[in-house]
């Protein structure tokens, strides 16, 4: 499934259907967005693009870390200047 770029199609006098599916676990989101992707729609899958959000590597992690440490520090030494 796509992340991005959807493809455009121009049809005078048409406006494209969007679809959002839900539902709980197991419920066959994935099932049915598959089913529609063969049919010919373009899927934007947002779990994808959550989880693409969520991982970072390690040495991006540091750097955050001690980026915090940085702002933690300075806020103190103005609470107890």
């Amino acid at each position: 499934m796509a992340l991005i770029d959807p493809p455009v199609y121009r049809f005078e006098n048409q406006r494209m259907l969007r679809i959002g599916l839900t539902g709980g676990i197991g419920s066959g989101k994935s099932t049915a967005a598959e089913m529609f992707e063969k049919l010919g729609a373009f899927i934007i899958d947002t779990d994808a693009i959550a989880h693409s959000l969520e991982t970072f590597a390690a040495e991006d992690l540091q750097l955050i870390w001690q980026t915090g440490k940085s702002y933690a520090k300075k806020a103190k030494e103005i609470s107890n200047g």
